[in-house]
């Protein structure tokens, strides 16, 4: 009861240092309120559940000794014990390589992710919202204005960015029966140039078909093929929005399929249509003196919506914050598994002084008959590290079921290759055996006198 409580007060104040960084972490404020009975209760049951429970085991275990086998050192100590501690090691260490394999495999998720092709330039593209009633009914204004910036390469208004929301339309298509469903994409004619997309068949809006604003749609190589079409086959097929517009539009364009969903969605038909469903602007930049860039553009944002603050953000920033809650669950996770393996490398150390002062005579013995320290340690962590092997042998699987369930929430994923596992053990493995290394080799170089002189 006396460690624990000594416990408990260590572990408040490590919990008012590191709560700071934690809240940080997280994004948002965890408090606890320490004027309310809650935590006190909470810290008084601890104490009481967890000290007295590893109080009882030792003194009920102690009491059912013979007092005269005690003194006379017959005592038999049995298996049971030694099967109880092997048995916590054992959990610990599952723990350890289930959170090591988790950690290894969410972190390069979170790589294949970054790393993907997603079909489109986010690379120096700034995201200008169209959130005010100024900014919106300026808005061509606005777009000119920014063209005629030499640090800019394109401007494009659109209805919704590569990851935000896109709405979902029904059409009617030629030569289907049933109303077919689609994502849309409202902008002008310069979407395709400013986000860097590849035309696959066909051609883009261009100002030189006056028409294409009233009659002319592109769609993605995805749609395409739902629609049970070539890429080229696509070319100058009609399809009309039943909610939108009494216009049939035809395809003059295939775009190649880009991430303009998460990439934990598949991919899914877009429709991208002249429209003036305006709700944002992305501006790409060109190289150079970026802060002047954007002194240019918030000059111009102010001429055009002069009672409302310019705010603004970038395409990659965008991404980064999409996977937010995933990379935030790989740093915890990888403090916990540090915490985890490190709580498993206690336990495993004491059951390693355990071991080696109940086979101090044992080893005293076999050094007198010639052992070698190389051979006593091989010997004590040989029977060691068994829990060990155990616990990988229960791990590896569940850690495939939980990981690959998880990997199912990408569409897009990296695959589970065998060198996850490996390396997760192999760290794990490493950290117990130096841990039993360092006992054995302190018990296997004592002297034989040591060991084996009277008590």
């Amino acid at each position: 009861l006396f460690i624990t409580i000594i416990s408990c007060f260590l572990a408040l104040v490590i919990l008012w240092l590191v709560m700071p960084l934690y809240n940080q972490l997280l994004g948002y404020e965890l408090a606890v309120n320490w004027n309310s009975w809650q935590p006190y209760a909470l810290l008084l049951g601890i104490i009481v559940c967890v000290g007295g429970l590893s109080g009882c085991y030792p003194a009920f275990y102690l009491s059912g000794f013979s007092p005269v086998a005690s003194i006379k050192g017959k005592l038999n100590l049995g298996k049971g014990g030694v099967l109880f501690r092997q048995s916590l090691v054992v959990v610990q260490f599952t723990i350890s390589v289930l959170l090591m394999i988790g950690t290894i495999i969410i972190m390069y998720q979170m790589r294949y992710v970054r790393q993907k092709d997603l079909g489109y330039n986010k690379e120096q593209s700034m995201l200008v919202r169209l959130d005010n009633a100024d900014i919106y009914q300026n808005r061509t204004l606005f777009k000119q204005a920014l063209e005629n910036e030499p640090g800019i390469a394109s401007v494009s208004l659109m209805s919704g960015e590569p990851g935000g929301f896109f709405d979902g339309y029904y059409f009617d298509v030629e030569g289907q029966h049933e109303k077919w469903n689609a994502r849309t994409e409202y902008t002008d004619f310069q979407y395709v140039k400013t986000l860097g997309l590849k035309i696959v068949a066909g051609r883009d809006f261009s100002v030189q078909y006056p028409t294409d604003s009233a009659d002319a749609v592109l769609i993605n190589q995805t749609a395409a093929a739902k629609l049970g079409w070539t890429d080229q086959e696509a070319i100058g097929k009609w399809i009309r929005n039943t909610s939108n517009d009494s216009l049939k539009r035809r395809i003059v364009g295939v775009i190649q399929d880009f991430s303009f969903l998460s990439l934990k969605e598949n991919m899914m038909p877009l429709v991208i249509t002249p429209g003036s469903d305006h709700r944002l602007a992305i501006i790409r930049l060109k190289g150079g003196d970026i802060h002047r860039t954007v002194s240019a553009i918030k000059k111009d944002y102010a001429l055009a919506a002069p009672a409302y603050p310019f705010e603004y953000s970038f395409l990659d920033q965008q991404f980064d914050d999409m996977y937010s809650k995933d990379i935030k669950q790989q740093t915890i996770l990888s403090i916990f598994s540090g915490l985890a393996i490190l709580i498993a490398c206690l336990g495993l150390f004491g059951l390693a002084t355990y071991t080696t002062t109940q086979r101090i005579k044992e080893i005293g013995v076999r050094k007198v008959l010639g052992s070698s320290v190389r051979a006593l340690v091989v010997l004590i962590s040989k029977d060691l590290l068994k829990p060990v092997i155990i616990a990988t042998l229960l791990a590896l699987p569940i850690g495939y079921l939980v990981m690959n369930k998880w990997l199912h929430n990408f569409a897009y994923h990296t695959p589970l290759h065998w060198w996850f596992f490996a390396l997760a053990v192999l760290v794990t493995f490493g950290i117990a055996l130096v841990t039993v290394s360092i006992k054995a080799l302190k018990a296997a170089t004592q002297s034989p006198v040591t060991s084996l002189q009277s008590e």
